[in-house]
């Protein structure tokens, strides 16, 4: 069974371990959009990401450990006549 739930600071490298794996393929299969020597300058993103009052971090766990996570930001605008204007914008990733 998955479950899902917000990330402790503790699980954050769990997290990076993961992310890192991504971003390999990325690289490796789109070098036109991807930098295969990038890792270095994004690695510390999930923390900003947690520690941030704007985002949070979430992941997917089983019995053997997390297996996804998603970056959520939110996005504050001014509110209209017609909408509330808070928002989130994410990452999501599940890797088995």
């Amino acid at each position: 069974m998955i479950n899902i739930r917000f990330a402790k600071e503790d699980e954050l490298e769990q997290v990076n371990v993961i992310r890192k794996q991504v971003h390999k393929l990325h690289a490796d299969g789109r070098a036109d959009f991807f930098k295969p020597g990038g890792w270095d300058s994004i690695k510390d993103i999930v923390k900003d990401r947690f520690v941030s009052d704007n985002s949070n971090v979430i992941v997917a766990c089983n019995d053997s450990g997390i297996t996804g996570f998603a970056i959520i930001q939110y996005i504050h605008r001014n509110e209209t006549p017609l909408l509330k204007m808070t928002h989130w914008n994410g990452e999501l990733v599940n890797w088995n």
